[in-house]
């Protein structure tokens, strides 16, 4: 047999306490309409009809806390007027970030240069075969080698075998032994001959090839005047104060910020990562300046010569660009900083994590945090053809000041002339010795024309006095080098140019 326990206690009309051996809940309301909360079954709303004995009795919340929980987002959203009470509505999904990358290399390449660069993969297969043909003569000749040491080793124990049977006591009964042995001592002496007459021509093809192999470099100087060639060096210094930003990223994709839906004051969200600087040369360029390597983490590397750019993936796939098409711009960008806080960056502002649309901190929200607002610098490679790169610096005063270094040099390379650029690529013009005449604002110097053919620097021509149209050949190789009068015309502006640093 059971017992059960119950007291009601009123404390206030409308308001009563209920004590039972489960514990004490609370019942709000009136006879026929009231509310139970707490107790075991949790809270209930109580109907009946007043003088039936009738009425119902039903839970208002799950008992299940799992199931309490699946109603919750996760995470929550704050709704404006909420305060710090999480609302239950699902975060919208971002958009997508759009990438920030070069078309295919295949097609990137200036028109003008398209023939300079099938000439760098045709030099570069014919070095290929060099190198291949170098590696045959190299193991040629060490097989020359061993065959020479074998030789000499046969021949001297030959020699040791005969001296030996001379000075026996049984010499006289081992004369045909000795004189064996002398027939094979000949005959080993003529194989040792051979051996070293095949190491000497093998030694003299390994020379050979290794000749043939240095000179398939395709010749890519570059003719600097001297105020180019000054405003590379001032191009190169402000590349070295670049390299010494301490943070440099690769801006990979971008999208601007949704409006009212983001609580940021930013207009821009990006996605970058960190890549660096550095001098470094390319295998299929040959050049005694040092090229601007642009680490790029989605696409070939950015290596800037003096000439032209060269988006770089491997030695299959590059493109060349000219310098005047791959332009570059400089953006100032004021970056909410949440990652790092860099030396070199100077802070400007102030943000929030929450905010208002005027950018001041949203006060609906607890523990919203300062975020500092800093200058970065950002500088962008693009071009017609479809170079799209861009590269973000915590140094922004670096990255303006090489910006404006590159200008300059743009500006300082002559005008192409067709018809002088082919003959710079056949002549290359060495000035020394200049002189001012004086009482004049002349100046004489000496010119030799080296032709890049061969290496020869004496030009023939026919007749004693040349017109400006006579043929000027190469003497040691007889390649068509141009006209008398175009060769004077590159004499003159060589030495002109090279006035300033003469």
């Amino acid at each position: 047999m059971s017992l059960r326990f119950g007291r009601r206690l009123s404390i206030l009309p409308g308001v009563r306490l209920n004590f039972s051996g489960s514990g004490v809940s609370a019942t709000i309301g009136v006879p026929g309409a009231s509310i139970t909360l707490g107790g075991k079954n949790g809270p209930t709303a109580n109907v009946g009809l007043p003088g039936t004995g009738l009425s119902f009795r039903a839970p208002l919340g799950s008992r299940d806390p799992r199931a309490q929980n699946e109603l919750l987002p996760s995470p929550p959203v704050r709704l404006p007027g909420a305060g710090d009470r999480a609302q239950s509505l699902p975060l919208p999904t971002p958009p997508p970030l759009k990438d920030i990358q070069s078309g295919a290399i295949s097609s990137l390449t200036t028109t003008s240069l398209a023939e300079f660069r099938d000439l760098i993969f045709e030099a570069r297969e014919r070095r290929g075969s060099a190198e291949r043909e170098l590696a045959r003569t190299i193991a040629s000749l060490a097989d020359a080698e061993q065959s020479v040491t074998d030789a000499q080793c046969r021949h001297d124990l030959a020699e040791q075998r005969i001296a030996r049977l001379e000075a026996s006591f049984f010499r006289s009964f081992r004369r045909g032994s000795i004189a064996a042995s002398k027939t094979e001592l000949v005959q080993l002496s003529r194989r040792c001959d051979e051996a070293k007459t095949r190491l000497i021509e093998a030694e003299t093809q390994k020379r050979f090839a290794e000749d043939a192999r240095d000179e398939l470099w395709l010749d890519t100087e570059f003719q600097l005047s001297g105020p180019a060639h000054a405003a590379w060096q001032r191009l190169s210094d402000a590349f070295s104060t670049l390299m010494k930003s301490e943070c440099v990223w690769d801006v990979k994709a971008d999208r601007s910020k949704r409006s009212g839906e983001e609580r940021s004051s930013a207009t821009r969200v990006v996605d970058r990562r960190p890549v660096s600087l550095v001098r470094a040369g390319l295998p299929i360029i040959q050049s005694k300046y040092e090229a601007l390597r642009w680490q790029n983490a989605n696409g070939g590397d950015l290596f800037v010569y003096p000439g032209f750019l060269v988006v770089f993936q491997d030695e299959n796939t590059f493109a060349l660009l000219d310098l005047n098409e791959a332009k570059t711009t400089l953006v100032p960008q004021k970056f909410q900083e949440t990652d790092i806080n860099p030396h070199d960056a100077k802070r400007v502002g102030t943000a929030w994590k929450y905010s208002n649309r005027d950018g001041t901190p949203d006060r609906r929200y607890t523990n919203n945090s300062e975020i500092p607002v800093l200058l970065y610098g950002e500088i962008r490679w693009q071009s017609d053809s479809g170079l799209s790169e861009a590269y973000m610096f915590s140094n922004a005063e670096a990255a303006a000041a090489f910006v404006d270094q590159l200008e300059e040099f743009r500006r300082s390379l002559p005008v192409a002339d067709p018809e002088m650029d082919e003959i710079f690529r056949r002549v290359d013009f060495q000035t020394s010795n200049f002189s001012k005449v004086e009482g004049t604002a002349r100046w004489d110097f000496d010119c030799k024309f080296v032709c890049r053919a061969c290496g020869g620097n004496v030009i023939r021509y026919d007749g004693d006095n040349p017109s400006d149209a006579t043929i000027v050949t190469c003497k040691n190789c007889g390649q068509a080098l141009g006209s008398y009068g175009q060769l004077m015309a590159g004499a003159k502006y060589v030495g002109t140019q090279q006035l300033p640093r003469g």
